[in-house]
């Protein structure tokens, strides 16, 4: 055992000492340093389309001018919307205050004709009603407009819990209705626009539409916008509710996607580093790729043979370094992203916890094991695609030659599987390798192959595994010096 070990070490040496090793580490440095770039460079776009988007939502409603058109134009009813605007203007009503629909619910009317032509237009509420309403509207009583209008939604045939649940909620919660635009982008109440959509669409049986053109930092995005089925909208619904009870204003869950969230902060970028891994690969490659073929190509290999150590001896500790050096490198980027994001991104984030829906229940686990675990399956594709320069180089003495078709593999693997699943319809390709290389997509249940479970990827990789090293086994062993 000590000898194998000895085997291993030497191996470290050797790679620690070549010039590419060193570029390596330069390399996973400038990336890291490079994807804080592109983030910061996003935080400056959003921030000021964010500022753009505010501005537009804040410009207020010129009343004076459009009472000026409405005494031109004299249309039918054009006294009520006169009545309605200086309301709205002696009131200073926010036109995206809760106060501002509620005025034009107040001053909704409607017109009739008689069989002369002749124009009626009357108010759609009773007096009686309009003047309880004008009196919640003055006092920015949102408590008693949200009972009273539980109250008569309840009086409509067909409404169910689902259509009245934000004010039953709010009145609950004493969660106000927005007053103004900064309210409306609040974080709490974001959620309880995704918590209505959500309910309204599951008892529709449709996708869930996105809510919001912008959201705030912090606010949950239902899966960046993709399209819902019921289920997950469900489970959506499920973590807003449980953030709303429990007064949680960030989920890690919802920076996963990296860049494609709606926010760039601590999490989006630490999970955005995660793509640097497919890097990582490309790395390892060249080093596994020229890990036996150079000692061929160079001669060396008649020293290490002249030792009393048995060839897959040999074998295996170049395997082993191969692999650890690899999850080395990607340790390495794992914390140095972390401290990156800290240095750019502050850490007002970092006690945030990951939440989902999973078998019917909320779990809630650690942000920084959740990427963690991101890391690991990702890093996958490096053990698999050094296993298979590992095996190639044991079969030919150019290590450019290993190291040119284990690229192309990495770079193309899941462009075929792409064109020949969904271009061709062809199913039996999940039993591919590389339909099954992206565990971290598998696990989130964003396959392109229906019912492909995570335990069925990694069985097909332990094959193709269990096959490359055999054929680098072989062909190490049986080859001829």
């Amino acid at each position: 055992m000590t000898k194998f070990l000895k085997l291993i070490q030497n191996e470290y040496i050797k790679t620690l000492k070549k010039t590419s090793t060193k570029v390596i580490f330069v390399l996973i440095f400038l990336s890291v340093f490079a994807i804080i770039g592109i983030a910061k460079w996003a935080e400056y776009e959003m921030q000021y389309y964010q500022d753009e988007y505010m501005d537009y939502m804040t410009d207020e409603i010129d009343y004076q001018a459009r009472i000026d058109e409405l005494n031109e134009t004299k249309e039918p009813g054009y006294q009520f919307d006169i009545e309605k605007l200086e309301f709205l203007n002696n009131n200073k009503i926010d036109s995206k205050s809760w106060r501002f629909l509620a005025t034009e619910q107040l001053f909704e009317y409607e017109t009739s004709y008689d069989e002369n032509e002749n124009v009626t237009v009357e108010y759609v509420y009773p007096e009686a009603e309009r003047k309880m309403l004008e009196k919640f509207i003055v006092n920015n009583d949102w408590k008693n407009f949200c009972k009273s209008m539980v109250a008569v939604m309840k009086m409509i045939p067909g409404v169910t819990e689902d259509n009245y649940w934000e004010y039953e909620y709010r009145i609950k919660n004493d969660i106000p209705l927005p007053y103004s635009v900064e309210e409306q982008l609040d974080w709490r109440n974001q959620l309880i626009y995704e918590v209505k959509d959500y309910k309204e669409n599951i008892a529709n049986q449709q996708p869930t539409s996105s809510l919001q053109e912008m959201l705030p930092s912090g606010s949950a995005t239902s899966d960046s916008g993709k399209e819902e089925t019921p289920i997950s909208a469900e489970a959506n619904m499920k973590v807003a509710l449980y953030r709303l009870e429990n007064n949680i204003e960030v989920n890690v869950a919802d920076n996963k996607e990296g860049f494609e969230a709606l926010d760039v902060n601590f999490w989006s970028v630490c999970f955005a580093s995660n793509s640097l891994i497919k890097i990582v690969g490309m790395l390892i490659i060249v080093i596994t790729g020229g890990a036996l073929a150079n000692e061929f190509s160079s001669g060396t290999i008649k020293f290490l043979l002249i030792n009393p150590v048995k060839r897959w001896k040999i074998l295996l500790s170049k395997y082993i370094m191969s692999i650890t050096f690899g999850y080395i490198i990607i340790f390495t980027m794992y914390i140095l992203s972390i401290l990156l994001s800290m240095l750019f991104f502050g850490t007002d984030m970092i006690s945030a916890e990951y939440i989902s829906y999973i078998d019917g229940k909320i779990v809630v686990t650690n942000g920084f094991f959740e990427l963690f675990k991101t890391y690991m399956l990702s890093s996958i594709n490096v053990v698999v695609m050094a296993t298979l320069a590992f095996s190639i180089s044991s079969l030919v003495r150019s290590a450019s030659l290993a190291i040119g078709i284990s690229l192309f593999s990495l770079l193309s693997g899941n462009v075929i599987i792409s064109i020949l699943k969904e271009g061709l319809a062809i199913d039996w390709t999940r039993y591919l390798l590389f339909a099954n290389t992206d565990l971290a997509k598998i696990a989130s249940g964003n396959s392109i192959y229906t019912n492909h479970s995570l335990t069925f990827a990694i069985g097909v990789i332990a094959v193709h595994l269990i096959v490359f090293f055999l054929i680098a086994w072989d062909g190490f062993t049986r080859r001829e010096i």
